[in-house]
């Protein structure tokens, strides 16, 4: 992500979510203030585990600010979600990116071959009526 503008957002809180399967997962919650003096938050962004163990000690925050690029969401837009990428962690961010591309691509072929099942159509079957 070449594009962006790059700021220091400070670290409003942290998460650590264990899955059954997957290992476990951390996000974090972020605020900056924009160009134009604006407060802007993201909430749940993910990290890798490598960049949380740097951050995260004893389960405590050591680190309060961290480099990001954004690109601005339209303002007034009702959630105002921006495309951010933590500076530390781009290589897992793009992975992860990539890999909810490929998992939305897949949802949407599935979904378009499912509906063209559902709307072929039907052939009545005539059953001979044994005399």
């Amino acid at each position: 992500m070449a594009m962006g503008l790059q700021t220091e957002a400070t670290i409003d809180g942290a998460t650590r979510v264990k899955r059954r399967r997957g290992g476990t997962t951390y996000t974090l919650d972020l605020s900056w203030t924009d160009g134009g003096g604006l407060k802007r938050k993201v909430e749940e962004v993910s990290v890798s585990p490598a960049l949380a163990a740097q951050l995260i000690a004893d389960n405590h925050l050591v680190v309060d600010r961290i480099p990001i690029k954004y690109i601005p969401g339209e303002a007034g837009s009702p959630k105002q979600d921006e495309n951010i990428i933590v500076l530390d962690d781009t290589a897992y961010q793009e992975k992860t990116d990539e890999e909810l591309v490929y998992a939305g691509a897949g949802a949407g072929v599935l979904g378009l071959a499912g509906s063209a099942l559902f709307f072929l159509p039907r052939r009545r079957r005539r059953d001979a009526v044994a005399a």
